[in-house]
């Protein structure tokens, strides 16, 4: 992790929970699970989201288009389905894990009328609307994914508190490997379709439930004993939980479903193609939100300001690599994938979405320490607000530019944006005073100065294609940020000395 400034190392070398080595005890489990985590995002990220990127060429603008609608459709009632069960779970667990299973248990059981009604509305959905044969198929054999996504949520959270994520890692590792490389092998080697791509998606999602279901057994065992408090608590509890997810969903995806309506499914096609390279860029604050929340939740965000300091440091130098890449070499991806031609369209998608990065990457980390101080209803309210403003911006947005460019999904794109700088500002604004400091913002701008060069090394390196634009720049990148100390040497040895010094200490114990 980034050692910080020197107002931060201070901070750090006093801390209540420093040990005589100078590491924390959750600061060590905190990096080995992240190291654990984003080892398994960068994996999972090769064989599901990066094989993904290569279903455009193969199922053309219009199929992507329809796969993208039914896939955000399904996930919008599997949001409702949850019920916010995972991320309570996820803090509780961690505040009581005594009373981990009999958490784990009420919550599968009380949700199953919720997964009956969402299914039942999604094939109602599709009917009432009219939807297109192949589309309502799609929507059929993903419905059986809720049931799965339930239970693996569920349980995963469970073990998310107990901080035993190694198992759920291998798991979502080979959902997507099954996923990735068997659906991406079938639909191109075999030349199979949507049908069939989705039909081992629910197959992947499968195999990872059962993995999770049997190291969950091995871990924390159900109580099988249904506690109507309980349940009710957890209902309570998750309903601030369940309300962001589904602001989230619906200011994350409504835009979707909007172009399907308002547009065709071959401009889906581009928009959704454009957000799965965006969605890429999440895995590495993934894997340290989920590693900090545990922590953090038993901790206390005070003491722990130093890890969430230095965790922010890093997340935000990958983000701003991340965004360069994608805006700088938007067209260079497109060509060497081997998109037909109607994907050019989604060049400039990239572009606009790309600056999502930065934004999502604070907002995540934020978002982290705003629900381990309990603030999470202000931070509902607000996801509240802006899944009300996306659609009515779309509304105007997406007809305007299908008028004037012929492409909806460019409204789409700069409302998404907008509407993500309005989150991002909400989080900082409800992060706890003194949890960031302006050390954290001379790493960012430290960061953006190394991504000026990298841009400038990319296009210099444009005429060559993607691979030397990837290499120069990413190059540059790594130069640059060490010349203006975005990062240093000891940054870069202090995540691996960490996570040694307690694999160290559990094996002397």
């Amino acid at each position: 992790m980034l050692a910080g400034d020197a107002a931060v190392l201070d901070e750090a070398r006093t801390a209540p929970d420093a040990t005589h080595g100078g590491v924390a005890p959750g600061h060590a489990r905190v990096a080995k699970n992240i190291v654990v985590l984003l080892a398994s995002q960068l994996v999972i990220w090769v064989a599901g989201s990066g094989l993904g990127i290569l279903l455009p060429r193969y199922l053309g603008d219009t199929d992507i288009g329809r796969l993208s609608f039914a896939i955000s459709l399904t996930s919008f009632f599997a949001v409702v389905v949850i019920f916010g069960a995972d991320t309570y779970l996820a803090r509780e667990v961690a505040r009581r894990p005594e009373s981990a299973g009999v958490l784990a248990f009420n919550a599968l059981v009380s949700r199953v009328p919720l997964l009956i009604g969402a299914i039942g509305a999604a094939v109602l959905l599709v009917n009432g609307l009219h939807y297109a044969g192949p589309t309502k198929d799609l929507v059929y054999v993903l419905s059986g994914t809720m049931g799965l996504t339930l239970v693996n949520s569920v349980l995963a959270a469970t073990l998310q508190g107990l901080e035993r994520m190694t198992l759920t890692s291998t798991a979502g590792i080979i959902e997507k490997i099954i996923s990735g490389v068997l659906g991406v092998g079938a639909v191109a080697l075999a030349g199979m379709g949507m049908i069939e791509y989705s039909l081992i998606l629910l197959a992947g999602a499968s195999v990872s439930t059962s993995i999770i279901a049997f190291h969950f057994v091995r871990v924390a065992r159900l109580s099988f004993k249904f506690d109507l408090d309980v349940s009710k608590e957890l209902f309570r509890g998750g309903a601030p939980f369940m309300l962001w997810a589904v602001a989230l969903l619906i200011y994350g995806t409504v835009d979707i479903t909007m172009l399907s309506i308002m547009t065709r499914d071959d401009v889906v096609g581009w928009y959704s193609t454009a957000y799965r390279f965006i969605g890429i860029a999440t895995f590495f604050p993934t894997a340290i939100t989920m590693a900090l929340l545990p922590n953090i939740s038993n901790v206390g965000v005070s003491e722990s300001r130093p890890l969430i300091r230095r965790c922010l440091d890093i997340a935000m130098l990958l983000s701003v690599a991340l965004t360069v890449f994608f805006f700088v070499g938007a067209s260079a991806i497109i060509s060497f994938l081997g998109y037909p031609e109607g994907f050019r369209h989604t060049v400039l998608l990239l572009r606009i979405l790309s600056l999502h990065i930065p934004l999502t990457t604070f907002a995540m980390v934020a978002g982290t320490v705003v629900i381990a101080s309990n603030r999470e209803s202000a931070r509902t309210k607000a996801g509240v607000i802006a899944a009300v403003a996306n659609p009515i911006m779309n509304l105007a947005a997406i007809p305007f530019f299908t008028h004037a460019y012929n492409d909806g999904a460019i409204g789409a794109a700069i409302t998404s944006v907008i509407i993500e700088v309005f989150m991002t500002s909400v989080m900082f604004a409800l992060v706890p005073r003194g949890t960031f400091h302006r050390a954290n913002l001379s790493r960012f701008l430290r960061a953006a100065l190394a991504g000026a060069v990298m841009a400038a090394l990319m296009i210099a390196a444009s005429p060559g294609g993607l691979i030397p634009m990837a290499l120069l720049g990413g190059l540059g990148f790594g130069v640059a940020a060490l010349l203006v100390r975005a990062i240093t040497i000891g940054d870069m040895t202090s995540m691996a000395g960490t996570v040694m010094r307690r694999k160290n200490a559990s094996a002397a114990a």
